[in-house]
């Protein structure tokens, strides 16, 4: 909020530890009674405490994750506070960087089944999906990769 810029870093799952490391710490010192209840932790360097590489940013000032292959470097447009309890960040991309590696070739698309994301669904970490069936969607915007997804319905 100070800077108005961050880095959204999309995490592969791969880094699933790291990430963990990252759970319990915070930037905020004095750390807030809730935190403190909660087991929380003062760390000015994240990056050391969870063995992961500043990378120098381009355009905003704060630093990427270098082993995240997806980095958005963005203004922040708005901050959305939430009771005290946390805040949404409404951002404006102004920098995309993906590692050429996750491109379908000869596109500007991420490859949606080489691209394995971490996503955390009510405080557990999730990898490793599949594609479950074909998209309608992604067949109205043409998406590469029609031929490698699956073409069996999910049962209902």
């Amino acid at each position: 909020m100070r800077e108005r810029e961050c880095v959204v870093n999309l995490v592969p799952s791969a880094l699933v530890d790291a990430v963990d490391l990252l759970a319990p710490l915070t930037g905020r010192d004095p750390v807030p009674d809730t935190k403190v209840a909660k087991g929380y932790r003062f760390e000015a360097d994240k990056f050391a405490a969870a063995g992961l590489t500043p990378q120098r940013s381009e355009v905003v000032g704060a630093p990427r994750v270098a082993e995240c292959p997806i980095q958005l470097e963005c203004a922040v447009e708005r901050a959305h506070d939430f009771s005290g309890t946390a805040t949404a960040f409404e951002v404006r991309v102004v920098r995309a960087h993906i590692e050429e590696g996750l491109l379908v070739p000869g596109t500007d698309y991420v490859d949606p089944v080489g691209w394995d994301p971490l996503i955390m669904k009510f405080c557990e970490y999730f990898g490793g999906a599949e594609n479950l069936r074909p998209s309608t969607l992604a067949e109205a915007w043409r998406m590469p990769h029609q031929g490698l997804r699956k073409e069996e319905t999910p049962i209902s």
